[in-house]
């Protein structure tokens, strides 16, 4: 058994992006999409990605609005055959399948000095999964204003909001449970984080030349708050990988 190629796969990857702007001499937008999807070389294992953004630029004399808005999705899935490191140190000679009865070995039969082992390939057939959801926010807003000649405004709003799903579980028959007792087989990890932000930015400049010599003044206000939420939880003990 060439054990090497057991958990890999050859795999076809893709990126797709539009990007689509117009307007008129004092309005100006632009739409933007994109799409990436990254199969992992472990199989059953990607990284799958979504994305929008809208901007609008509004300009009117001395007067000019921005507005950035963008939303992400990533979905990622773990691989469910392990780690490639328990492939890499199994021997050629081991089968996959009872040479018999050609079912899927869950354990290997003892080879002359090989003591017996697991079979990682029986784990990747239970119910056994690693995935997670992440979604992603940001708003950006901005205010440039010249009045009075010499005096310019700049204000800048910024907005962002992430929250990241986790759940792994591990089904009761795999191997690591075979020392427990039933009540303890099969493990449920949840978690959860959220992270929220503002900041804004206030500035207020003043140029002007006198007689010449320059004179340059600034005044500017900034603010910012950052909150982080997160939570986890670990449930223990299912009579089956389907009740999860």
């Amino acid at each position: 058994t060439y054990w090497l190629s057991q958990p890999l796969r050859t795999e076809y990857n893709h990126r797709h992006s539009l990007y689509v702007e117009g307007g008129a001499e004092s309005f100006r937008f632009g739409l933007g999409l994109n799409y990436d999807r990254q199969n992992g070389v472990m199989k059953k294992s990607y990284r799958e990605r979504i994305g929008a953004e809208l901007k609008v630029d509004y300009r009117l004399k001395n007067f000019q609005i921005t507005d950035q808005v963008s939303f992400g999705r990533t979905n990622s899935q773990d691989s469910p055959y392990g780690s490639f490191y328990n492939y890499v140190q199994l021997n050629p000679y081991l089968p996959t399948h009872d040479l018999i009865t050609g079912e899927l070995l869950k354990r290997f039969p003892d080879f002359a000095d090989y003591a017996l082992r697991n079979n990682p390939l029986y784990d990747a057939t239970l119910s056994s999964f690693s995935q997670s959801d992440l979604r992603s926010y940001a708003n950006n807003f901005s205010v440039n204003a010249t009045f009075l000649e010499n005096f310019r405004l700049r204000f800048q709003f910024a907005i962002s909001y992430q929250d990241n799903d986790g759940e792994r579980f591990v089904d009761p028959e795999a191997f690591r449970y075979e020392s427990k007792p039933v009540e303890e087989r099969g493990e449920l990890f949840l978690s959860r984080s959220e992270q929220f932000g503002w900041n804004y930015n206030l500035l207020l400049m003043y140029n002007n030349r006198i007689k010449g010599n320059y004179m340059n003044f600034s005044l500017g206000l900034n603010a910012k708050e950052d909150k982080t939420k997160i939570s986890s939880s670990h449930l223990r003990g299912f009579p089956s990988g389907q009740f999860h």
